[in-house]
């Protein structure tokens, strides 16, 4: 979700011919193949890809691997050989024909060399220079948050259903409301070296006990801590950028992390867990209602009813509380107040079609010749959304790693247009990952080789 184009508008105004490629991917070729010629003379051109995978090699250097990271978000379909593959033949391609005398470069596959052409524009190598050195990588802000103003619009509910509604001068108002108090990152100021002793932990969790049933304490306390690093009985947490608790199944890893949770909160650090289902994502609501910690969860959309249902179930078999008291409740809300005001109404769906709401496809205005599409007003008091509020008090935020990976932070919560990974990277204190060696094979599927995980600095970097 980082700006990655708005440099390619220097070098098209440099190029004023018609290329017969599309010119986002004729510039995106020609950044790297400067990269190679600049920076990676000896890595062979039609092999490039492989610097592009993610994994830092021996032979890399400090300056070559902030090159590589800009590479990876600029450039990022260069991750597989295909692409980069029929890059190559598209750019050969315009090497023998007409247009030969635009490019920059000059291909010798068999000597593994390129030669800068100086053609047309020499400034081409100081606009790829400073997108690879100088221009940092700042987040994308151009899709802001643009609620409907009073007037007809329609929406899509389905493939082949659309709905219309009327928005009133007293719902635009709300929109504009909004429009304008959307924050910005607020970035964490909290991020010291954390350092717990073992006796603050195990009087952290005897004071859970009235919450989780059991002494967490005692099992603190009985159990034996080694840090392998110095190879020495340990009588602390200390956590200075990555690292691990280990241990076989119950052994207490699960406890520890409990109290060492709840303890840090108390000391203002804002926590995020990354958990491996849903069922644990609500497991975590309910420990933080009894706890009195503001608590927000990140749950997807599209499955939502299932999770709701699978909520309600557990909790009437529990026979602990009403389910709609549950504090997943709230977050697994399937209400949307524009389908209430729909023409004709909207019921729920019977035909094994899912009804989207509007928020999802945006609202287009019927009396706009161009169909102009503006964003639902009511998304701020919808119960289907976290509000911006609601992400900025969160002591704790939970979720599952494909939730925060995928789900966006949505337009009224936030003016920069980042996934909700990057916000917790850049907002919260401490990053847990639950039973990671599970999450392992996830990330592995996710990440390898498409997308890059972002920095977990408080630094606009990737």
């Amino acid at each position: 979700m980082r700006d990655s184009s708005s440099w390619m508008e220097r070098l098209r105004k440099q190029l004023s011919a018609a290329i017969p490629l599309k010119f986002s991917n004729f510039a995106r070729i020609e950044l790297m193949l400067y990269a190679l010629q600049a920076y990676f003379p000896q890595q062979p051109i039609r092999k490039a890809h492989l610097l592009m995978q993610g994994y830092r090699e021996p032979r890399i250097s400090d300056r070559q691997w902030e090159i590589i990271k800009h590479l990876r978000h600029l450039a990022p379909e260069f991750r597989s050989s295909i692409s980069w593959e029929i890059a190559l033949r598209n750019y050969d391609d315009m090497a023998n024909s007409t247009t030969a005398g635009w490019l920059g470069f000059e291909l010798d596959y068999e000597n593994n060399r390129i030669t800068l052409t100086n053609n047309m524009v020499i400034q081409r190598y100081d606009t790829y220079e400073d997108a690879l050195t100088k221009k940092p990588l700042e987040f994308d802000t151009r899709k802001k948050y643009d609620p409907a103003p009073a007037g007809n619009y329609q929406f899509n509910i389905s493939s082949d259903q659309t709905r219309l509604v009327s928005i009133s001068n007293a719902i635009a108002n709300i929109g504009t409301q909004y429009k304008n108090s959307v924050p910005s990152i607020n970035l964490s100021q909290n991020r010291a070296p954390i350092r717990i002793s073992l006796q603050q932990l195990v009087q952290q969790g005897i004071n859970l006990q009235s919450v989780i049933g059991y002494d967490a304490g005692r099992i603190i306390a009985n159990s034996n801590y080694w840090d392998i690093q110095k190879n020495q009985q340990a009588n602390e947490i200390y956590i200075d950028g990555e690292s691990h608790i280990l241990g076989p199944t119950g052994s207490g890893k699960s406890t520890l992390i409990e109290s060492l949770i709840t303890l840090l909160i108390k000391h203002n650090k804002k926590i995020a867990i990354a958990t491996n289902s849903v069922g644990e994502v609500q497991d975590w609501l309910e420990f933080a209602q009894q706890l009195g910690i503001k608590s927000v969860p990140i749950i997807g959309t599209s499955e939502r009813h299932k999770h709701l249902s699978r909520l309600n179930q557990a909790v009437m078999f529990g026979n602990s509380q009403q389910s709609f008291t549950h504090p997943g409740f709230r977050w697994l809300s399937q209400c949307c107040p524009l389908f209430a005001i729909a023409t004709p109404s909207i019921p729920q769906s019977t035909n094994q079609k899912r009804n989207k709401t509007p928020c999802f496809n945006q609202l287009e205005d019927v009396d706009d010749p161009k169909q102009k599409k503006y964003d639902c007003p009511l998304v701020g008091v919808c119960p289907r959304h976290i509000t911006p509020q609601d992400l900025e008090e969160a002591q704790l935020i939970v979720g599952t790693l494909p939730g925060f990976i995928h789900k966006k932070v949505s337009r009224h919560d936030l003016k920069e247009n980042i996934t909700i990974l990057e916000y917790l990277a850049l907002t919260t204190d401490l990053f847990v990952v639950d039973e990671v060696d599970l999450a392992q094979p996830k990330l592995d599927e996710l990440f390898y080789p498409i997308v890059t995980i972002a920095s977990f600095k408080p630094i606009q970097d990737t």
